[in-house]
C-alpha cells in the first residue's frame, strides 16, 4: 500500500509556506508499476539512506546535482512532474548528450505544447547516490527561466522517475531530502500515516475539504506537488461540490514550466488531514 507519513506538531505555523503545510512529509511509491514508461527506471537503490540539503527558494526546493560526473547542477525537487528534465540551455551547448527521439511537452497552461527531446546514456549523482545510463528529457529552451529573474540559475527539475524509486522524506526543519531504500525504512511512533493514491508515479491524496463555513465538507483530491511554488490549488469543473468562496481576487497563483498559474485566489474554510485541522486557508482556483 501507498503511505504518507506525517508530522502535525506546530504545523499550523507553516501554513503558509509550504504546499499542504507539512514540517516533515515521507511517501513512498514504490509498491506501484507504471505498464508504460517512457524512461528506464533506476536499479534498486543499494544505499540505505540519501540525504539531500536544499535551499528552498520563492516556495521551491532546491537540491544540487552533479551531471557526467563534473558538472554541478540545481534541480527544483518536483514531486508533481513524472519525468526529470534538463531545461537549461547552457548546460545542453556544453555537454554531449545522446539524442534518441523528439518528446512533445505540455506548459502549465495545459495548451501550449514545447519540443524536448528524450536523451540516454546520462550519468547523474545526488548526493551519495549515482545514477548510470540514465535516460532525460531535455527541452529546446529554457522553461524555468522564464520563471527565474534573481539568484542562481536553476538547470532542470528532479522528477518521479527517479523519486519512485525511493521512501522520500522532505524535512522542511532540517532543509533536507532524505531518500530511504525501501525495505529499510520504518516510520516512527511520532508520525500518522494516510493512505496515498499513486497514478503516472506521482502522489495523490484525498483530504476532507469544507470550502466554506455553511457548507459540508467534502472529499477532494490533491496532488502532492513540491514543484509548482504555491501552496493549495484547486482547479474548478473537477468536483461537483467545489464552489469559490464569497470573496476572491484575481493573481499569480505560483509557477510552472513555460511560465507562470494564473487565476484566484479565496479562503478555504478548512482543510483536514489526518487528525488535523487547518482552517482559514488561502487557495488558489
Amino acid at each position: 500500500m501507498n503511505t504518507l507519513f506525517f508530522k502535525s506538531k506546530k504545523i499550523t505555523l507553516w501554513v503558509r509556506h509550504l504546499v499542504l503545510a507539512m514540517m516533515i512529509l515521507i511517501y513512498s511509491t514504490r509498491s506501484f508499476s507504471l505498464s508504460a514508461d517512457l524512461l528506464t527506471p533506476s536499479k534498486s537503490p543499494a544505499s540505505q539512506k540519501i540525504e539531500l540539503p536544499f535551499s528552498y527558494e520563492n516556495g521551491l526546493i532546491i537540491v544540487p546535482a552533479v551531471l557526467g560526473g563534473k558538472l554541478s547542477l540545481r534541480f527544483v525537487f518536483d514531486t508533481g512532474a513524472e519525468h526529470t528534465t534538463i531545461t537549461s540551455q547552457e548546460v545542453l551547448a556544453i555537454f554531449p548528450f545522446e539524442y534518441l527521439r523528439p518528446i512533445k511537452m505540455i506548459g502549465v497552461d495545459l495548451h501550449t505544447i514545447y519540443n524536448a527531446h528524450l536523451v540516454k546514456g546520462v550519468e547523474l549523482s545526488l548526493g551519495t547516490l549515482a545514477l548510470f545510463d540514465r535516460q532525460l528529457l531535455v527541452t529546446e529552451e529554457d522553461l524555468l527561466a522564464k520563471n527565474q529573474q534573481f539568484g542562481p540559475p536553476i538547470h532542470g527539475i528532479l522528477g518521479a522517475d527517479i523519486l519512485s524509486q525511493y521512501v522520500v522524506e522532505i524535512n522542511y526543519l532540517r532543509k533536507m531530502v532524505i531518500l530511504y531504500s525501501p525495505e529499510h525504512f520504518k516510520p516512527n511512533k511520532k508520525y500518522q500515516s494516510i493512505e496515498l493514491e499513486v497514478y503516472r508515479k506521482k502522489p495523490y491524496i484525498t483530504l476532507p475539504t469544507q470550502m466554506t463555513q455553511n457548507s459540508t465538507a467534502q472529499p477532494f483530491k490533491y496532488l502532492l506537488d513540491s514543484g509548482a511554488a504555491l501552496k493549495i490549488l484547486l482547479i474548478e469543473g473537477r468536483h461537483p461540490d467545489l464552489i469559490l468562496p464569497d470573496s476572491v481576487v484575481t493573481s499569480v497563483l505560483g509557477l510552472g514550466l513555460g511560465g507562470t498559474i494564473e487565476g484566484m485566489r479565496g479562503e478555504i474554510h478548512r482543510i483536514q488531514i489526518g487528525s488535523l485541522v487547518m482552517p482559514n486557508l488561502i487557495g488558489g482556483f
